[in-house]
């Protein structure tokens, strides 16, 4: 009896366990790099926030581009906690420049 009771905790475990993996969600599948000058973010699964900071100088300007196969892509671009000078929601496959 206390055997069968041994198995049937050790079989409950490992379904809970199985339960567990499928329940996990992705956050970030992809990679990211910056510097001074750039911001890149190319991914497969993005359910979370890419931030990167860059000192500009007062006149110039970022260039973006954004490249959407599939999904909701939102972009924010601003100077500390200031108002964003841009913003874009469910951004399509474009390129612009932000002043």
């Amino acid at each position: 009896m206390r055997g069968k009771k041994f198995i049937l905790g050790i079989a409950a475990a490992v379904v809970l366990i199985m339960l567990c993996a499928c329940g996990k969600k992705v956050a970030f599948d992809g990679s990211r790099t910056g510097d001074a000058d750039h911001f890149d973010v190319v991914f497969d699964t993005l359910n979370t926030t890419c931030t990167h900071d860059m000192e500009m100088a007062s006149g110039e300007s970022i260039d973006v581009s954004v490249e959407c196969v599939s999904g909701t892509i939102s972009i924010e671009i601003q100077k500390g906690s200031e108002a964003p000078v841009y913003r874009g929601n469910d951004m399509q496959t474009s390129s612009f420049q932000v002043s």
